[in-house]
């Protein structure tokens, strides 16, 4: 029977790349041959003894390429050649963003959680931001001064009371998001940092696979840190007004 023998170049290719394929079949009786050949993944094209192997598509892992040569007896004889496909491993995500100067507060000392038309604007934007990266989740982490951290008692026989202007804080500018808005709650996390200075909230924008590397921020429970409504009802014996927050 006729013998065949195989040579693939290159031995191992990352996967999209094409390999080729040298199928050498001999016979000592010097009798016409044909050879045909088949791989087990990719697409093999090519005759006789000459063929290219493309590994498009193909996962990864070994690709087993067959060859066979028959005489015009229909002896035969085959030979077999592997093929390591290697997958490049992903790119890593974009790194998650800061998105603008963030919210200042603290300027009405009255409502000092108040999301204002200033930052209304800068939410608008970023609602934009995430509108247009619809797989991205939005961060907002509330910051407080020291001073506001500061516990209050109203009453001198009370527990003294932790103020959690940042919590509200971020919790005010994600209702803004979804209320007026229209971002998913879902794809907005609030967070607290306590090691801040200002009275303000950094807004995020996170895209999928990356991480928020903020070791110092805490969730907030959303159970327990409610949003302030932007319009409170004041009622009256005589009238019912709103007035803004």
């Amino acid at each position: 029977p006729p013998q065949m023998s195989i040579r693939v170049e290159p031995q191992t290719v990352t996967t999209g790349e094409t390999v080729t394929v040298i199928a050498e079949g001999s016979s000592k009786d010097n009798r016409p041959l044909h050879i045909n050949c088949l791989t087990t993944k990719g697409t093999l094209s090519g005759s006789n003894n000459l063929y290219v192997l493309n590994t498009a598509g193909v996962p990864g892992g070994v690709v087993n390429i067959t060859c066979t040569v028959e005489d015009d007896r229909a002896l035969s004889g085959f030979a077999d050649a592997k093929v390591l496909v290697t997958v490049p491993p992903p790119p890593p995500p974009p790194p998650a963003r800061e998105y603008g100067d963030g919210l200042v507060f603290g300027q009405d000392k009255r409502r000092p959680t108040r999301v204002d038309n200033v930052a209304k604007g800068l939410l608008d934007r970023y609602a934009d931001a995430l509108t247009a990266d619809p797989e991205a989740k939005g961060v907002l982490i509330g910051y407080d001064s020291a001073a506001e951290r500061t516990p209050k008692r109203h009453h001198k026989h009370e527990k003294p009371v932790d103020p959690q202007f940042a919590a509200l804080r971020a919790v005010n500018s994600k209702a803004y998001l979804v209320e007026a808005k229209g971002i998913d709650p879902r794809r907005i996390e609030v967070r607290t940092e306590k090691d801040g200075t200002e009275s303000k909230v950094v807004l995020w924008i996170v895209p999928p696979g990356a991480t928020l590397s903020s070791s110092a921020s805490a969730s907030v429970d959303e159970l327990q840190v409610k949003s302030i409504p932007r319009t409170v009802k004041v009622m009256s014996s005589h009238h019912k007004r709103v007035k803004n927050t």
